[in-house]
């Protein structure tokens, strides 16, 4: 079985994008971006 998903996340100045690729028995995880402002702390 394979399959894909993918997350595009925006929550007030945070935005992420990430997506899991899957395969018979392996799960790859891979992030493409995170913006935060500097005067903005986690």
């Amino acid at each position: 079985m394979y399959g894909l998903s993918a997350m595009d996340f925006i929550h007030d100045n945070l935005k992420f994008r990430k997506s899991w690729v899957f395969f018979d028995n392996e799960i790859s995880a891979l992030s493409q971006e995170l913006l935060q402002p500097r005067n903005n702390p986690f």
